[in-house]
């Protein structure tokens, strides 16, 4: 059962399994909601929405889910944002927070590349992870004892502002299980175009799917060579090109499937 509920959610909806928000104005609202949500027992899936600019702490919409586990009925939790969120977490905040969430599902859209590790490191259960990732406040995401042994989808969208190829490489230490890995480069810098190099993305990952779909601005030419060198690699296969017309705006993508099997 799927349903919109701006405001508040009472014990009435105990069958209730899936909940959408929109928030287009402060978050106490959300805060209070959540709390009423924590008895709805059959909640698996919440989705926020949210139309303005904020931080993301343990007290804001996404915090008490991400890092204090307040509904450990929850296994898919989607924030969509349409601004790039930076997560802050004091000192104080740390003493109070729970080991790991629930969660086997975790979208979340425009968040700082270096905040990862601190949404991730309470994130242990997730199967699914789908990540638009904008710009970095530091070049290089630190690298962590994180380990996400039972994540099997990374789907990874980066706009490379800062993102870079060892950031990726990272992460992908940490997901020693993985089996499908979906990348989508935006506006690239030149290693995301050779592909040797993206190949070994996934070197240290036995028995994984590869799907990438760069997309740049370029001339013809110089996307035939990039074409190429996929072409030319017997690990990648469904290799495609096209030209999108976005906004006056003229880009080509390049996409392509890779496997070892």
């Amino acid at each position: 059962m799927d349903l919109f509920i701006p405001y508040l959610v009472t014990t009435s909806f105990i069958q209730l399994k899936t909940v959408a928000i929109t928030v287009d104005r402060d978050l106490d609202s959300i805060l209070d909601l959540l709390l009423n949500l924590t008895s709805v027992l059959s909640l698996t899936k919440l989705i926020i929405v949210v139309h303005f600019p904020h931080y993301i702490s343990p007290g804001s919409a996404a915090g008490p889910i991400l890092f204090y586990n307040c509904l450990p009925q929850l296994k898919t939790f989607i924030f969509d944002s349409a601004y790039q969120e930076q997560i802050v977490i004091s000192p104080y905040d740390t003493l109070l927070m729970t080991t790991s969430n629930n969660l086997v599902s975790l979208t979340m859209n425009f968040c700082y590349t270096d905040d990862l590790i601190n949404v991730l490191v309470y994130c242990s259960n997730l199967s699914y992870l789908n990540i638009q990732a904008g710009k970095s406040t530091q070049s290089v995401i630190i690298s962590s004892n994180i380990s996400l042994s039972k994540l099997k989808h990374f789907k990874l969208k980066c706009l490379d502002y800062g993102f870079g190829y060892d950031n990726v490489q990272t992460l992908l230490a940490m997901m020693p299980n993985l089996k499908v890995f979906e990348l989508a480069v935006h506006y690239p810098s030149k290693i995301w175009t050779e592909g040797q190099k993206v190949k070994e993305l996934c070197a240290k990952i036995l028995f994984v799917t590869f799907k990438i779909d760069i997309r740049l601005w370029s001339d013809k030419n110089k996307v035939d060579e990039i074409l190429s060198r996929f072409l030319d690699d017997d690990y990648w296969h469904h290799v495609q090109h096209f030209y999108e017309d976005e906004n006056n705006n003229n880009y080509w993508h390049i996409t392509a499937n890779g496997s070892y099997y």
